[in-house]
This record gives C-alpha cells, structure tokens and sequence, in this order.
C-alpha cells in the first residue's frame, strides 16, 4: 500500500493537535500511532510494520545528520552507517557487520562527550543514527513504547526523540526552551516523515537528502 489510510491519516491529525505548548508530541501518542502502523501494515504482511518502522527511523536520523558536521569524523561515520543500514534494509549489507559497526560508532559518539555541552546536539544526532540501525537489527521493543524517556535507558530511545532532541537541544524536563525547533520537528514527523515511510515505493535514497 502506498497511499496513507485514512485511519492513519485521522489518526496523524490528530496527533499534531496533541502536540504540547512545549513542543513535545508524547510518547503515549508515538507509540498510539506505531501502534495503528503495525496493525495496517499487518494485513498487508507480517514483516510490512518492521520495515517502515526502519524507514521511518532511518528519515528520522537524516533529518539531522547536519548536526553532527562540527565533528568530521563522526559526520563521516553517521554517513556509513546510514548508507549500510539502508542497504542491509534491502538485504546487501551483512547484519553481524552493521551490529559490530555500530558499537564502534556509538563509542565514537559517546567520546564526543570530552567536549562539554558545545557538542550534546551533535550526540544527540548521532544517537538518532545509533537508534535507527538498533531498529534495523532489532527493530522496536512494543513493551517501552509509550513510557515516558525518562524511565528508559538512553541508548533504548528512538530515533524520533532523539532527533527532536538533536533540533531542540534538550528534552523538555530540563526547561531549556527550543519548543519552537521541537514543535517544528514533530510536525515534520507527522506530516512528512511518516507518509514517506508508509508509501514503500519511494526509494528513500532519493529523499535522504543528507546521504547525497
């Protein structure tokens, strides 16, 4: 199926109504619409809900690849990662290899640490990266979804808060701001980012501006 349903599309306006005067969209209502995700996907085969779930991850961290360019080396790596999470998507890239990858990478991220808070959006954009190939190998634990982050470990967030994470430059229980750059990124989850990886014909390599 390549056009939204309208289950799906009722479902997705009302999220952007649900979303708070912080910006936040909540993780009650992320997991709401993962939920009707994988129940229509389902009735089109068993495996139809992991892949756009990947899909949908692997948009979520090219939204802010930029993030992370301060920091040429990482930068670079995030391009791997993305480009052979992308193939192994497509069954041409081995999965031991892209794990063992991407433990390598999330030491990198974590090392980016050393240089204080200047370098938390370019970590917080890594770990999207990190959390997208999680999804690609594991794909998402049903169970955590609907949580609040603050009761589940890091490295067990998704791609999406990160990213919101990574465009804000905090959570909202730190009370820095950046609601405006959360608002705006969930409202490109849910109007872009979630249609394009309903619709399993566009070939996300063409709309992953970052990896061209």
């Amino acid at each position: 199926m390549t056009t939204t349903p309208l289950l799906l599309s009722g479902a997705l306006e009302a999220a952007v109504q649900s979303i708070t005067d912080d910006g936040e969209l909540s993780s009650v209502e992320r997991k709401r619409l993962m939920q009707i995700m994988e129940d229509l996907s389902a009735r089109e085969h068993v495996d139809a809900g992991y892949l756009r779930r990947a899909r949908l991850a692997l948009l979520c961290a090219n939204e802010v690849l930029d993030k992370i360019q301060p920091h040429s080396l990482v930068y670079s790596q995030a391009l791997s990662m993305l480009r052979n999470g992308l193939s192994a998507l497509g069954g041409n890239y081995d999965l031991l290899k892209l794990r063992n990858d991407n433990g390598v990478f999330h030491t990198g991220l974590i090392d980016l640490f050393d240089f204080g808070e200047a370098a938390f959006t370019s970590v917080y954009a890594g770990m999207a990266c990190f959390s997208a190939i999680n999804t690609i190998l594991y794909d998402v634990d049903f169970e955590l979804m609907g949580r609040s982050e603050k009761e589940v470990p890091p490295d067990d967030w998704d791609a999406s808060f990160y990213a919101a994470l990574a465009k804000s430059g905090s959570a909202i229980w730190e009370g820095k701001g950046g609601g405006e750059q959360r608002r705006k990124f969930w409202l490109w989850y849910l109007q872009i980012g979630i249609p394009l990886c309903w619709n399993v014909q566009i070939q996300l390599i063409d709309v992953m501006h970052g990896l061209k």
